[in-house]
């Protein structure tokens, strides 16, 4: 699994550029950017930025043109997903301005670049006459970012090649703080005080309070870990060896382990047993969480990856079989079986809908899907970045891994 999350980044192909006047940089900072990949149904825009400076580690910012309301200062990064907007809604001119400054704060620059896009009708239809979330569409993540959970304000974010968990601040897109994992972070879990990261190639799970970053503990349970999962009482991690490992998120002790013959890969905890796919079996079985007891088994489609419980079903994405399946999680009755995109990895739930990240075959998918959770009807597909593999609902919005960009972006 982990081998197609590693597949080198596509080089995105810059579809033009069209710089603004020119500006004359202060001494010590330069600036330009170049725009590519522009997606005008969505007006969504990669912005590729150069910068120098002689005055140590430099950050950024953005401001749409025509709008006066700049982004708050975050880390330099030589690529940024951004959200174009018209000055007014029924203008089709696009542009946006970036400022740079380096280390000490008081030398910038600054350029923009200014595209022409097709009209947006969903802004007219919505009567979105106003400046609306402007820094909320989206954040730049380097190093494959995989594992992503929402903490009830921020958003944590783990960076799969450097070992490292970003926290973000969700309303605004904030960037908060970085922290150290154990190697190759998968996976991150809530459980209302502290986040659990979960390290792929360590074997560990790395502890840490929300508040602050803190470090609490590292936990060593399998091989090759893969999903976590909080009960409200247990942390569960899914690992390469065959084995769940329960962890008591109180204690931080591993004090119990159940083995099973192929590998378990995603997790759901219906308030009374645990949903648990494997990957090679085609199968998701429900398992007692006290004492490990398969109750039953049931056949999904192939290659199970991701479950989810929506307070009354099952949903189960089938990698190989590119659907997903839906089962009454009563009795495992089989309500259906839905076609989505290529290699769903992944499955949220905001309340009505069903959201399925479309990772592809190769890491090369860029769409999620929505089906309607009361009876699986198709309610559209969503373009996003290279790459969708993991999903997190804020409350309010969807929130896209999009591991082969190197970006995080919102729904």
């Amino acid at each position: 699994m982990v081998r197609r999350f590693r597949w080198v980044l596509l080089v995105i192909i810059l579809l033009g550029c069209a710089v603004g006047s020119a500006w004359a940089a202060p001494t010590g900072v330069t600036l330009s950017i170049n725009q590519g990949d522009a997606n005008t149904s969505s007006d969504v825009v990669w912005l590729y930025l150069t910068a120098t400076t002689s005055g140590g580690s430099m950050s950024m910012r953005f401001s749409n043109w025509g709008r006066g309301i700049s982004s708050p200062w975050e880390p330099y990064f030589q690529k940024k997903l951004w959200m174009l907007e018209p000055a007014g809604t029924l203008n089709a001119t696009k542009g946006v301005t970036v400022e740079v400054k380096d280390g000490a704060g008081t030398t910038t620059a600054s350029d923009s670049i200014f595209v022409t896009a097709a009209l947006n009708l969903k802004a007219v239809a919505e009567r979105r006459w106003y400046y609306s979330n402007m820094s909320q569409n989206g954040v730049t993540v380097a190093d494959l970012p995989l594992g992503i959970c929402f903490d009830g304000l921020h958003l944590w974010v783990a960076r799969y090649d450097a070992a490292l968990v970003d926290k973000w601040r969700a309303p605004d897109a904030t960037y908060v703080a970085t922290y150290d994992t154990g190697n190759s972070p998968y996976d991150v879990v809530y459980d209302g005080i502290h986040v659990w990261i979960v390290n792929y190639g360590g074997g560990t799970v790395t502890e840490r309070t929300c508040a602050d970053g803190a470090l609490v503990r590292t936990v060593t349970v399998g091989v090759q870990c893969q999903r976590g999962l909080f009960d409200g009482t247990y942390v569960w991690v899914s690992c390469d060896d065959g084995k769940l490992y329960r962890i008591n998120a109180a204690s931080g002790a591993v004090d119990s382990s159940g083995t099973f013959g192929s590998i378990p890969r995603g997790m759901a905890f219906d308030g009374n047993y645990l949903w648990v796919t494997f990957f090679g079996e085609n199968k998701v079985r429900k398992i007692r969480p006290s004492d490990f007891a398969v109750v039953a088994t049931y056949d999904v489609g192939t290659n199970p990856e991701a479950v989810l419980f929506d307070g009354a079903n099952i949903w189960v994405a089938n990698y190989g079989s590119n659907n997903v399946t839906k089962l009454r999680a009563i009795d495992g009755a089989l309500r259906g079986t839905y076609p989505v995109g290529v290699g769903p990895t992944d499955l949220a739930f905001d309340g009505g809908t069903i959201w399925v990240a479309n990772f592809g075959a190769t890491g090369n998918g860029t769409t999620v899907s929505k089906l309607r959770a009361a009876d699986g009807t198709p309610w559209g597909t969503v373009t996003v970045p290279l790459g969708p593999c993991r999903l997190a609902f804020d409350g309010a919005s969807i929130w896209v891994a999009c591991t082969n960009a190197n970006a995080v972006v919102k729904l």
